[in-house]
């Protein structure tokens, strides 16, 4: 269900490695303190942003992702970040990442 939420080819692409693994589906794009998030495990409170160029390229749109990462992570959420070319040629080593993100918050 969570794959009908994404909005981009990046969000599907991880969300297709993710469900390899085995471990809880997070929620796709929901609202977290104000700010709208690509990936959130609740249970965890990690939250992976998925920085395509589309989107996260200008200035104004890194000085965003900046303040919406300070703001989660002062919050006590765990931020994690994955840009396209990581997701497309290695996506397994971005949910690893994840992985190792809840195994230090078990």
């Amino acid at each position: 269900p969570e794959l009908a939420r994404t909005r981009s080819v990046l969000e599907g692409l991880f969300l297709l490695a993710w469900a390899e693994s085995g471990h809880p589906m997070p929620l796709v794009n929901v609202k977290l303190l104000g700010f709208e998030v690509d990936m959130y495990w609740p249970g965890f409170e990690i939250v992976l942003e998925l920085d395509g160029a589309a989107f996260h390229d200008d200035p104004l749109s890194r000085a965003r992702d900046r303040t919406k990462s300070e703001q989660l992570e002062l919050s006590g959420r765990s931020v994690l970040r994955a840009g396209f070319h990581e997701v497309e040629s290695r996506p397994h080593e971005v949910v690893s990442m994840v992985i190792r993100a809840m195994e230090q918050k078990r």
